[in-house]
């Protein structure tokens, strides 16, 4: 699916907009609305991996994390870890 995206976009300056709401709410609660069905930690980089690595990316932003609903920063710690693993892909 994320490479499917990528190939559409090709050659097109791109920007990639991170909602962590698509995130399953068992797997990342500190949004603002968490919700069921979501997405866990390898479906959501799997996706979103060919995309980050595609040379017309500009730039990404992510968003609704929310720290009040992540007391003990477990829940931020994993968001920077993904982020880690998918920068490294660049």
């Amino acid at each position: 699916m994320g490479a499917d995206a990528a190939a559409r976009l090709a050659g097109s300056p791109t920007w990639l907009h991170l909602d962590l709401d698509v995130l399953d709410e068992g797997v990342l609660p500190a949004v603002t609305y968490p919700q069921p069905l979501g997405l866990d930690w390898d479906d959501l980089v799997a996706l979103i991996r060919p995309l980050v690595a595609a040379p017309n990316l500009l730039g990404a932003s992510v968003a609704d994390f929310n720290p009040d609903r992540d007391a003990d920063g477990t829940h931020a710690a994993r968001v920077v870890e993904a982020l880690e693993s998918l920068c490294g892909s660049r």
